[in-house]
Parts: C-alpha cells; sequence; structure tokens
C-alpha cells in the first residue's frame, strides 16, 4: 500500500480556494495528498503538500472581486489560534417542526443551535497571509 509514496513532516496548513489547484500541481515539489504514505491522516479537503505547507482547498476560499482576482491563502501554524468553550455544554441543539395552530399548511419550521465559543489569536507570528493570482 506504500508503493510510490513520499514522507509527510510536520507542516503549516495554508487554506485556498479551488481555483488554485492547477496552479499548486505546478509547483516544484509539489506532492498529492494521494501520495502520502498514511491516508488515514489525510484531512478533509486536503489537496497536498509543498516543503512544509499542507494545503487544503474550498470553494469559499479568499478571493477578490477585482478584473484579475487576488487570492489570499492564510498559513497557520498549530498554535496559531485556538477554541475557547465558555460554559458547560459544548452545543445546544433547537427543532421546531412544521405545522401547529399557526402553519396549518405545514410550511414553516425552525431549526437552531446555541453554543457558548469563542475563537482567540494566540500568536501573530504563527500566521500569514500568501496574496497570488492564478495563472
Amino acid at each position: 500500500p506504500n508503493f510510490a509514496t513520499a514522507p509527510v513532516r510536520p507542516a503549516f496548513f495554508g487554506m485556498m480556494h479551488t481555483d488554485l489547484l492547477d496552479d499548486l500541481e505546478q509547483v516544484a515539489g509539489f506532492q498529492p495528498a494521494s501520495q502520502y504514505p498514511d491516508q488515514k491522516k489525510v484531512h478533509e479537503n486536503e489537496w497536498g503538500a509543498v516543503s512544509n505547507i499542507r494545503f487544503l482547498y474550498t470553494s469559499v476560499g479568499i478571493k477578490s472581486t477585482a478584473a484579475t482576482p487576488v487570492y489570499s491563502i492564510p498559513i497557520v501554524g498549530v498554535e496559531a489560534y485556538a477554541d475557547v468553550f465558555l460554559g458547560s455544554e459544548s452545543i445546544q441543539y433547537f427543532m421546531d417542526p412544521p405545522g401547529g395552530n399557526a402553519d396549518p399548511l405545514h410550511q414553516r419550521g425552525t431549526v437552531a443551535a446555541k453554543v457558548a465559543w469563542a475563537g482567540t489569536v494566540l500568536n501573530d507570528a504563527f500566521g500569514l497571509q500568501f496574496l497570488c493570482t492564478h495563472s
């Protein structure tokens, strides 16, 4: 199962727009996630790695609206930011199904979640922003 694979060292994570996937593949030293030796360690939506950066992709990545779009790729280390849970319950879900006296045609329902959570930046030096254009 490890035929034609290469090791992946500990790395930073870059989060990029899907428009840039073909450009990333052209970067010298690019290693596709499909060639990582341990497929259990491939993150969902991980495309590959270059040097010490592993790239995750999303269709809602940061892209300017200029005639020639400029893409922003945030690159972060493991201790750049953190989750802070502020309550004893991590998340509460609420669901009010359609129907009832106020909704005789069963057209309106509500689904919601409530969470006592905050995100915080731990160290600005562990993150940077890479700007580029698509080829």
